[in-house]
């Protein structure tokens, strides 16, 4: 018995649209290939997906259609104007409808996020492909489909009009990381695809990559990042978390190349592996980086793990996460974490913020023993001050121990906020700072934390002596 094709049905009047002036209605499309995109900007497995669609996008360009259905985590993706941000944070080119309430997911009978449902040039639902790493799957499925459309004559290849976010004239555009030295601050200039060096005035003064996105070594401008993220100086050398290559590469700072020390720019499968030579090793989202005796540790949100590159020995491998998305305590790769972000240490040990699970958690050294400080599950978040055991974070994504004043600042990412967390009483409290935006990390130096300031495309230096706030602006 054949099966019954299933058509795609429209799309409610009430549907809220976003980076597109007029609704979207599929039957103006038959003759092309429709792919309906629900994701979660949150999630780092969608920022992957999202370069996958860019890439469909460009190269099925007359026959192609992508539809974003946002469907939000956390109740800070809801808004309409953070959904907007992460649109041209993630360069993402098509429509987009904010199902805040879940009515698309719950209509297509969606259960995890990236999935694309896929409708062919006749409007019929093929069906769905969940997780990452489809790519060449969903490429052969649209070459096919649209060459059947080729033969029966029935091929749209009316161009697909959709309105880009404005882009800001700001000089920096989503900056993910600053890191203050004694005369210098660097600048992961992420939505530039760039790494930046400024005095502490905010004069730049030399620059690592260029605005197009690549993974190419070479000196200054002739390299090129995508999506650099993390940063760490170590000697003569600034260590770079390029997430979008799935590497580490690192900056000889008196000349000034690049080079890639970790990673070929595929993202990883494999969670378990030990390298002898961290060259030919895979990582999956390299977040954050630190330095911390001897070793270079790295969150790997992909993978939800943090690896240790021993530099002494050149031996890199995982120190904590099993690889399963989760927030579990326990021994080394016994335990669990999801989107691991912002590195810090003091003496015994080292201090994660991790983010998906909205939590904080310590790793003790040598046993390599994880505790979670603040956070209770992957789906709990708020709002909350006071006892660490009770307070309630959305989404933390940097973490720095402050040991002049024995306490952890929390870039509390989702609320907008800073946060600390005193280390004697095990306390939490919101730092009153106004105008921050999706804080993405911070640097602390002498009585200065250096915050970048992501969706208001700007650094902020907070003197933690008189509790001033100034906003560095950053110029040629």
């Amino acid at each position: 018995m054949a099966t019954s094709r299933i058509k795609a049905p429209e799309f409610p009047e009430s549907t809220e649209w976003i980076n597109t002036e007029q609704p979207v209605l599929l039957s103006n499309y038959r003759g092309k290939v429709i792919l309906l995109d629900f994701w979660s900007y949150c999630q780092v497995s969608c920022l992957q997906s999202q370069i996958d669609l860019q890439y469909l996008e460009s190269k099925f360009s007359d026959g192609l259609v992508v539809i974003g259905i946002h469907s939000p985590k956390f109740s800070h993706e809801h808004e309409r104007y953070a959904v907007e941000q992460a649109i041209g944070r993630q360069q993402v080119r098509h429509p987009v409808i904010n199902d805040s309430s879940y009515a698309m997911w719950k209509r297509f009978r969606i259960k995890q996020a990236p999935t694309l449902v896929i409708i062919d040039t006749e409007g019929y639902i093929l069906g769905a492909l969940s997780g990452i790493g489809r790519r060449q799957q969903v490429e052969g499925l649209i070459h096919n489909n649209l060459m059947h459309a080729e033969i029966k004559d029935t091929r749209n290849t009316t161009p697909f009009p959709f309105k880009s976010p404005s882009s800001s004239a700001k000089v920096l555009s989503y900056p993910g990381q600053v890191l203050a030295t004694a005369d210098r601050i660097y600048i992961s200039d992420s939505g530039h695809n760039r790494v930046l060096e400024c005095n502490h005035e905010g004069k730049i003064t030399r620059r690592f990559g260029t605005s197009i996105p690549g993974h190419l070594d070479g000196e200054l401008e002739e390299a090129s990042f995508s999506n650099p993220q993390g940063l760490e100086k170590i000697g003569d050398y600034l260590f770079v978390a390029d997430t979008g290559n799935h590497s580490i590469r690192r900056i000889h700072i008196p000349r000034g190349d690049v080079n890639t020390v970790i990673g070929n720019g595929r993202p990883a499968t494999v969670t378990a592996q030990d390298y002898s030579d961290p060259a030919v090793a895979q990582l999956n989202c390299p977040w954050a980086l630190h330095h911390h005796k001897g070793s270079l540790y790295i969150s790997l949100a992909g993978s939800h793990q943090v690896w240790r590159w021993q530099m002494s020995m050149n031996h890199l491998g995982p120190v904590v996460g099993n690889g399963k998305e989760g927030l579990r305590d326990g021994i080394s790769t016994e335990s669990e974490f999801a989107q691991p972000c912002g590195i810090s240490s003091r003496s015994e040990g080292l201090y994660i913020a991790d983010a998906s699970s909205s939590a904080i958690r310590s790793v003790r050294m040598p046993d390599i023993k994880v505790t979670t400080l603040i956070g209770t599950s992957v789906n709990d978040f708020g709002h909350i001050d006071g006892p660490a055991n009770s307070a309630k974070l959305q989404h933390p994504m940097d973490i720095a121990y402050d040991e002049k004043r024995n306490l952890l600042w929390i870039c509390d990412t989702y609320n907008n906020r800073l946060k600390y967390m005193q280390l004697g009483s095990n306390t939490v409290a919101t730092l009153d700072l106004e105008g921050l935006d999706e804080p993405g990390g911070m640097s602390l130096l002498d009585n200065y934390l250096w915050v970048a300031n992501t969706n208001q495309h700007e650094i902020t230096r907070l003197d933690l002596m008189n509790g001033s706030a100034e906003i560095i602006r950053v110029h040629e």
